[in-house]
């Protein structure tokens, strides 16, 4: 009889306190029982490397190492590679949530298909707060009848558009890790870019779990511990360069290359709007004078290939101040709501068909935009719905806009237009009424898939 496949968990451990317990057990508990879970405690200065020693002593599954300086999570998850002997390797976080089954449904999947990586689904919840049912955000990432589509040569842009980063968010073949000598780039934040996109940049085959279950949960911590108030805005410029410098080294398609290029703009948009007033200048200076040029998109003739949207970020860069506040206002769902009039007519008509009534949530600017695209295509739509109270009442092209409280009893499906808002606007829905669906407009628009085949629609 063949042996079972090994797996290797790699979990970084830095001061995770009471939740230590938490994720150790769930490992230990999992119905897959053929792994070695690789704790690399990175100096931590809480009872956390008492609570391996103990654990160890029961289970000798689990193998120690100690750090006596801090190194920081993508060293400590580095040297878990190179420690790793199981034909898979699996990243963990020392403070999340694991279902029973989630070794089980991984190696099932990467044992039958013999694939690179094997991607799974996972929510986030607040510290404190319970998950399970209501949870905070469902990352549903696409995937067509899976057994046509994992061979990555047939959907590369597709994966590299919108691909989770996150370590914990796929299984990897230990030997495809090691042969490409992959490595999380050593800084304090945006050190999985690197890793995430080359690894799938490179992958020849990667299955996405085609099940509508999330089997980690991973916590989010609000206040001073949450990493999003550690950032540093140059780590993310720093990951894409590198990545870009790296892709084309190795010769990579250019295909890939433009949307890695287009990735970089996304993100300086957010790093922009969320770092302070004071760095946001000199990061605005930095990134017009030396950013786009590192990037190979400050020249009009680079940049020629990238779809409008990402040239005109660029364009605005060069050409316009930081005062003007043009990134705040700028609207990459704008955009794709104005290109894909007929998949969102296609949208409309299904709704219909099936005799469900439909709202969008959202009475901004993109909010109009579709709108507008409903009234002028006799789209059935009962309205739109918006948390400001001085919109109630209103109409926009001949759809008036509602209260949540007082539409939501009359839709059966909602769309939500800003993905940002996505996990808060899905608490608010759900605890007013469990029935209704929600539809990730972002998600939808973004990808080349049948709605009702797909897992884009949330209910529970």
């Amino acid at each position: 009889m063949k042996e079972p496949a090994l797996i290797s968990i790699i979990m970084p451990v830095y001061n995770p306190g009471q939740y230590l317990h938490t994720a150790i057990m769930g490992i230990l508990n999992q119905s897959y029982k053929h792994f070695e879970l690789i704790c690399i405690d990175d100096a931590s200065t809480d009872d956390s490397v008492h609570v391996l020693v103990q654990y160890q002593e029961m289970d000798k599954r689990i193998r120690l190492f100690f750090h006596s300086k801090n190194a920081g999570a993508a060293c400590t998850r580095n040297e878990g590679i190179r420690l790793a002997d199981g034909k898979y390797i699996f990243f963990v976080d020392a403070d999340d949530v694991f279902e029973k089954d989630l070794l089980e449904r991984m190696v099932q999947v990467a044992e039958r298909e013999a694939v690179d990586m094997v991607f799974i689904n996972y929510d986030t919840f607040i510290d404190g707060e319970p998950y399970g049912l209501d949870i905070r955000g469902k990352y549903y990432y696409f995937r067509k009848n899976f057994s046509q589509y994992h061979e990555k040569k047939n959907c590369s842009k597709e994966i590299l558009r919108s691909i989770p980063l996150a370590p914990y968010s796929r299984l990897y073949a230990s030997e495809f890790i090691k042969r490409n000598q992959l490595q999380f780039q050593n800084l304090k934040s945006s050190n999985d870019v690197y890793f995430g996109i080359m690894a799938t940049s490179l992958s020849q085959k990667i299955v996405f779990l085609d099940e509508q279950i999330c089997l980690v949960h991973v916590r989010v911590h609000e206040g001073r511990e949450r990493i999003s108030n550690r950032r540093n805005p140059y780590d993310n410029f720093m990951a894409y360069t590198y990545l870009l410098h790296e892709m084309k080294r190795l010769g990579l398609s250019n295909t890939d290359i433009e949307i890695v290029q287009e990735r970089f703009l996304e993100n300086m948009l957010w790093e922009l709007k969320e770092c302070t007033l004071k760095r946001r200048k000199e990061f605005y200076e930095f990134i017009c004078t030396e950013g786009l040029k590192e990037m190979e998109i400050a020249d009009g003739n680079k940049s020629a290939n990238l779809e409008p949207v990402y040239r005109r970020i660029a364009e605005s860069f060069c050409e316009k101040s930081l005062e003007s506040n043009w990134f705040e206002e700028n609207s990459l769902m704008g955009y794709y709501i104005e290109r894909s009039e007929r998949k969102l007519i296609k949208l409309f008509e299904q709704f219909a068909t099936r005799g469900e009534k439909c709202g969008i949530w959202g009475a901004g600017k993109d909010g109009t935009i579709l709108a507008g695209i409903c009234a002028e295509n006799h789209c059935q739509c009962e309205g739109l719905i918006d948390n400001n109270e001085e919109k109630w009442g209103k109409t926009v092209f001949g759809f008036e806009i509602f209260s949540p409280y007082e539409f939501l009893k009359i839709v059966d499906i909602v769309i939500i237009i800003n993905q940002n808002h996505f996990n808060a606007i899905y608490d608010q829905i759900k605890l007013q009424n469990k029935k209704i669906k929600m539809v990730s407009l972002n998600l939808y628009l973004k990808h080349d898939q049948d709605l009702y085949s797909s897992t884009i629609i949330v209910s529970d």
